[in-house]
C-alpha cells in the first residue's frame, strides 16, 4: 500500500493536543514497557463535542483516501472512532475483538461482506501488538 499523504489543518493541531488530554509524566506507557516524558489520552477528547467533530471529520479524509469498503473499530477504545469515522463517510461498521467472547461464534460482531475491504481504526499503536491479536474470522 502506497503512504497516505494528509496535510492536518490547523484547527485539527489546535484541538488535538487539548491540555485537558495531556497527561505530564513520567508515564509508563504499558504497551512499550518504558516511561515516556508525556501521554495524551484520546480517551479523555470524547469529553469535548467540537473537539470530536474536529478529529472525526479529519480521520475521516484519510480513510476516504483509502477507500474501504467498511469500517472496523477495535474494542473497546477503536469503537467510537470507528463510529464516528463511518457515519462520517456513510459506511458499514463492525468491532473487532482481541479475544472470542464466550458462546460467540466469530471474533467479529456485525455483518462481513466477503470480498470487502476493511479498514482497522484503534486509538494508537506503539508495538502493534494488540493488533496481532485481532479475530478476523
Amino acid at each position: 500500500m502506497n503512504p497516505i499523504h494528509h496535510q492536518p489543518s490547523p484547527e485539527f493541531v489546535k484541538v488535538f493536543c487539548r491540555p485537558e488530554c495531556l497527561i505530564m509524566g513520567p508515564v509508563e506507557a504499558v504497551s512499550v514497557k518504558m516511561k515516556v516524558p508525556v501521554h495524551l489520552s484520546l480517551r479523555r477528547l470524547f469529553s469535548f463535542p467540537e473537539t470530536l467533530k474536529i478529529i472525526s471529520r479529519e480521520m475521516a479524509q484519510v480513510v476516504k483516501k483509502i477507500n474501504p469498503d467498511a469500517v472496523a473499530g477495535t474494542e473497546t477504545s477503536g469503537i467510537p472512532w470507528a463510529t464516528l469515522i463511518a457515519q462520517q463517510l456513510n459506511k458499514p461498521m463492525v468491532i473487532t475483538r482481541k479475544e472470542k467472547k464466550s458462546g460467540a461464534r466469530f471474533g467479529v460482531e456485525g455483518h462481513i461482506e466477503p470480498g470487502w475491504t476493511y479498514i482497522v481504526i484503534d486509538d494508537g499503536m506503539a508495538a502493534g501488538n494488540s493488533k496481532k491479536r485481532l479475530l478476523i474470522s
